[in-house]
């Protein structure tokens, strides 16, 4: 019974890393769209340096979504990422 709850256990951990690497996708295209519909939208809503540097590190890792654009390949490089922990976990 204990492996099989192991085993359930890593399940559950790996379908969590989709759905984080899921969401900044949904992150990376809410802040892009955003800033298409008011171009000034970050200059009037001032953030963190590190909360800069992250949405640096999401527009760098991930495209524009529009059309055509498979999102698998996106989403398991992202999730690659989060196993490696490239991303920071906090900010200060």
């Amino acid at each position: 019974m204990g492996t099989i709850a192991a085993r359930e256990c890593l399940q559950v951990l790996e379908l969590t890393e989709q759905v984080a690497a899921a969401l900044l996708i949904a992150v990376n295209q809410g802040i892009a769209l955003r800033i298409k519909q008011d171009p000034n939208f970050m200059e009037g809503n001032p953030i963190s340096k590190e909360a800069a540097e992250f949405k640096s590190i999401l527009e760098n890792n991930i495209p524009f979504i529009q059309g055509g654009i498979p999102v698998e390949p996106i989403l398991r490089r992202l999730v690659g990422h989060i196993q490696n922990q490239d991303f920071p976990l906090s900010f200060k």
